[in-house]
């Protein structure tokens, strides 16, 4: 399995810090995009936490499946951010909490899982067509849970219903597929997914181009579009 791989974050036009982390760990075939909240130390610290413990659980998971795996770790990931924001003899909670979408990427079989708390997105482009596989944890996400055909015009809301570190056990969205040769594979918070239309990001997917100059073509889309939040983007190609 090869992979090609473009990760950036950004602060964007109005935001005074960036709450946003990613996550690219090719010799796992691993990759996070985790958009924090709590205020700005917290936010920051919750999302860089999302990331680094994510990969670490991952690692050392001993699930056979890789998305066994990867649900392990979501769960060890929000025990370790929820218990940050309770330290002993603090009498409340500090705010601290994070959306998180993680991908896994496997060649023997040539599996790809997902999970996610939250918001930030997972899309496909294959030959043409843009998919979205993840239902945010909102209202609108809701009633896509169970569905294989999320809508790309999913709106948006910061009115979520779930969050890495918000409660002491989360229940991740999750789903498998199989990848094929040529598969593009877009990881994103809000500040992305929520300032470019499903048509500019396929125009963007769809280029002849490497992985940089797509996830750098995402990113100015977004800033040009107002930038009114953090910026985030994965991109990831796999081919055998």
């Amino acid at each position: 399995m090869q992979l090609e791989c473009f990760a950036r974050t950004e602060i964007g036009n109005v935001r005074a810090t960036n709450q946003d982390a990613i996550g690219c760990f090719p010799d796992l075939g691993l990759f996070a995009v985790a958009d924090g909240m709590g205020g700005h130390e917290f936010g920051e610290v919750a999302s860089r936490m999302a990331v680094e413990t994510l990969q670490a659980s991952f690692r050392q998971a001993t699930a056979a499946e890789p998305q066994e795996r990867l649900v392990a770790a979501v769960g060890a990931t929000n025990q370790a951010i929820y218990h940050a924001g309770r330290p002993s003899g603090r009498i409340s909670p500090r705010p601290m909490g994070t959306t998180v979408i993680a991908l896994a990427l496997s060649m023997a079989p040539r599996h790809v899982s997902w999970a996610y708390v939250g918001d930030s997105r997972l899309y496909r482009y294959r030959k043409g067509e843009l998919r979205l596989f993840t239902a945010d944890h909102t209202r609108y996400g809701g009633p896509f849970a169970a569905s294989t055909d999320v809508p790309l015009d999913l709106p948006h809301t910061n009115e979520l219903l779930a969050a890495l570190g918000i409660e002491s056990w989360v229940r991740p969205g999750r789903g498998t597929d199989d990848w094929a040769d040529g598969d593009v594979y877009m990881l994103c918070s809000d500040g992305i997914s929520g300032m470019i239309s499903p048509t500019q990001m396929e125009s963007e997917l769809a280029q002849d181009a490497t992985v940089d100059e797509i996830g750098t073509g995402l990113i100015s889309r977004a800033l040009a579009a107002g930038g009114s939040d953090n910026a985030s983007v994965v991109i990831v190609r796999v081919s055998s």
